[in-house]
């Protein structure tokens, strides 16, 4: 039995790439992050919205985190990243780490969504950015719902219809606590994802993690640059 935290990610990126393909349909990984490779960028901005529920004592707690990440190649598909100046989102900061990457994580200090608007001064050919986003933020509406155990043999089914909104893509994953993931890529308004006994049995029993990740993006161009 897999006994996974119920969490949901909500992906929305001003970003570079118009394939939504990048991962397969059904993918076991081992390694719990998804990413998005993203060939023709000359800068990706992310505003990542993350709601964790955890069952205590019978109760479901919801807890909300939400940050923001931007890079800025060298080259479009390269992971060296510019200095790009001064990056802020909804007129945060984000600190720009050693390697020239951008994250927000002031726990103290909380960014809200109400609206996603992005601001890059601009520094070493990337152009000074002013962005906002008018595209709803996606939403997976039914993070109750989501089970506090999956039992391997049985397989798992979990409907989705109606559930998802705002989205390019849907995401779903059952990882387990050494790391191995089972993943599976959906259209924007799947029915349900299926999760077979097979699959299930690729992961190791006890406390693991279970997500939804509705995600959309949009491209855009300064001074000829996506």
């Amino acid at each position: 039995t897999i006994l996974p935290l119920s969490g949901m990610l909500l992906f929305s990126a001003v970003s570079c790439d118009e394939k939504s393909d990048v991962l397969p349909d059904t993918n076991t990984n081992t390694g719990v992050t998804i990413s998005h490779n993203i060939n023709d960028a000359y800068g990706v901005m992310v505003a990542l919205r993350t709601v964790t529920t955890q069952e205590v004592s019978g109760i479901q707690i919801p807890v909300e985190f939400n940050t923001g990440v931007a890079t800025f190649p060298t080259a479009p598909g390269s992971s060296t990243y510019i200095d790009a100046g001064t990056v802020t989102l909804n007129g945060k900061n984000l600190d720009r780490q050693s390697n020239n990457s951008y994250l927000y994580d002031d726990l103290l200090d909380p960014l809200s969504f109400s609206t996603v608007s992005w601001s890059v001064s601009g520094a070493n050919g990337i152009p000074a950015i002013t962005y906002s986003e008018d595209k709803p933020f996606p939403l997976y509406n039914d993070a109750g719902s989501l089970p506090s155990s999956v039992t391997r043999s049985a397989g798992f089914t979990l409907s989705l219809s109606g559930q998802v909104s705002n989205a390019d893509s849907v995401y779903v994953l059952i990882a387990d606590s050494k790391g191995k993931m089972i993943l599976k890529r959906y259209g924007p308004s799947p029915a349900e994802a299926v999760f077979t006994s097979a699959e299930l049995s690729t992961l190791s029993s006890g406390t693991g993690i279970f997500e939804v990740v509705p995600w959309s993006y949009k491209t855009e161009d300064f001074n000829d640059k996506t």
